[in-house]
């Protein structure tokens, strides 16, 4: 049957009001959404959670902000190398030549941190405790360690001196552990954990560096700036959907001493701060825990070795920004861009 000219214009417009009634309903939604944002500090540094949700959930966000940041502290009591009352420390303190019963949260991050030990043929290490605290960069060292007491810190490191078996550990060396490179990606998973359970579809973590993205931004991705080793501003900037971005850079915490700088990053096999051209690395992936693994490891191996070490990682891809400002990714890092 044919249309008349006059239904076919009736057909027209119902088209358009319909298609202007979806709009309406897509642009309420959007304006119904608000931000929900607050900051803590913790484990030395900030950490800022943003929620987006409907405004009518806005008083439970805040809620759920305030779950992530008792959480957050639960864990630092966990794995804090500063607090001489957190559990990290009393087995720092018991653990050689005596069995230590961990929590499932530090005998968790040990396994963890002891498994990747093997993955990164031994670049990434948690038992150079003896040898940060030597350096003290975070003290504000002026004067270079001896290499004697170099070559004594390197004595009592090793990851197989860390024994673990059914919840236990212990330590055949008067080692002393440090979980700095590992403890805030590995909680900002638990935060991940925590919001997708609490119903939470859109939120962007910021863990003193480490950040989380829940959700795409209507299919957009967040922007996420990495910052410029060398200067105040932003060196690239990233478009990131779901997944957890995590830069390691000889910026964060380092002393000057005569006019060489030495970092906060140590290389196991010589006592030295990591020392390859490289000021940062950043590693983009779905596991916080595992980006802040190798955003350490790959500094310490450096950017020719690590552009080719992180094939061996599938979904993660490395950005590397060295010395003279060269920026060099991994193939599949385009995609972030």
């Amino acid at each position: 049957m044919r249309c008349t000219e006059h239904e076919k214009w009736l057909i027209c417009m119902l088209c358009v009001f319909a298609f202007l009634a979806v709009a309406m309903l897509l642009d309420r939604g959007k304006s119904d959404t608000v931000k929900v944002s607050d900051e803590h500090m913790c484990f030395d540094t900030t950490l800022n959670i943003t929620l987006y949700v409907k405004k009518d959930e806005e008083k439970n966000a805040k809620k759920i902000i305030k779950k992530c940041f008792d959480k957050v502290d639960s864990l630092e009591h966990v794995f804090s190398a500063t607090n001489d009352a957190s559990e990290l420390s009393m087995m720092n303190a018991t653990a050689y030549k005596n069995r230590f019963k961990a929590s499932d949260e530090l005998y968790n991050i040990i396994m963890l941190a002891k498994d990747y030990d093997m993955k990164t043929n031994h670049a990434f290490d948690i038992s150079l405790g003896r040898l940060s605290d030597l350096w003290d960069i975070k003290g504000g060292r002026t004067t270079l360690p001896s290499n004697k007491e170099i070559k004594a810190a390197l004595e009592k490191t090793g990851m197989y001196n860390i024994e673990c078996s059914m919840g236990y550990v212990l330590y055949h060396e008067d080692i002393k552990v440090d979980l700095g490179a590992i403890a805030k990606g590995y909680t900002t998973d638990c935060l991940k954990t925590l919001l997708l359970e609490e119903g939470i579809k859109e939120a962007v973590v910021n863990f003193g560096g480490n950040v989380l993205v829940i959700g795409d931004k209507d299919g957009n991705g967040y922007n996420i700036g990495i910052k410029d080793p060398r200067g105040d501003g932003v060196k690239a900037s990233l478009k990131v959907k779901d997944a957890c971005v995590v830069t390691s850079g000889d910026y964060e915490r380092y002393v000057m001493i005569n006019g060489k700088r030495y970092h906060h990053i140590m290389d196991n096999t010589t006592g030295y701060p990591s020392d390859n051209l490289v000021t940062s690395v950043t590693v983009v992936g779905e596991n916080g825990a595992i980006c802040d693994i190798l955003s350490t490891a790959l500094f310490v191996i450096g950017k020719d070795e690590g552009l080719k070490y992180i094939k061996n990682f599938e979904g993660y891809e490395v950005l590397y920004i060295i010395d003279d400002g060269g920026m060099f990714e991994s193939e599949g890092f385009s995609k972030y861009r």
